[in-house]
């Protein structure tokens, strides 16, 4: 009796630590903690919050500028003064913005420009959002981004 006791004691052993933490396909499981978790819905909350309201603002300056291009008095199809240039203040706040992602994302100051030319064709080919297609291009081509920069 002791000795089965013993031999149950001793002999007895946790097989998970001898094994590797494998789903049933075979395939390694990766565990996320809370950290990570909230990180990534606090991410993906800000860039659809952030796509919503650049559609939004869209829809209301599109309507701006109709309401505008209504109350001109000109009978010429060409547009007036005013709406060109609210049409390049709001080409230039666009660009602004990119920019301005692309520095949160992490993209080195000098290569801004070729970062969002490259996330404009990932945008144009794949029907993603500018965020989204950002990320693709600095995964994909890490000397765009600050840690990367050898000066």
């Amino acid at each position: 009796m002791e000795f089965m006791k013993m031999s149950k004691k001793y002999s007895s052993f946790d097989l998970q630590i001898l094994g590797d933490e494998k789903d049933g396909d075979g395939k390694l499981e990766r565990k996320f903690t809370q950290t990570d978790v909230d990180k990534a819905v606090k991410d993906r909350l800000r860039r659809e919050k952030r796509k919503w309201e650049r559609q939004h603002q869209n829809e209301t300056s599109f309507e701006d500028l109709e309401t505008e291009g209504k109350t001109c008095n000109s009978g010429i199809d060409d547009e007036s003064e005013d709406i060109k240039k609210l049409k390049e203040r709001a080409a230039k706040a666009d660009e602004l913005e990119l920019k301005w992602i692309c520095i949160e994302h992490g993209a080195d100051k000098a290569n801004i420009d070729d970062l969002i030319a490259l996330a404009k064709v990932y945008v144009a080919r794949n029907n993603m959002d500018i965020e989204d297609a950002i990320d693709e291009v600095l995964k994909k081509y890490p000397i765009f981004k600050l840690s990367f920069n050898l000066n």
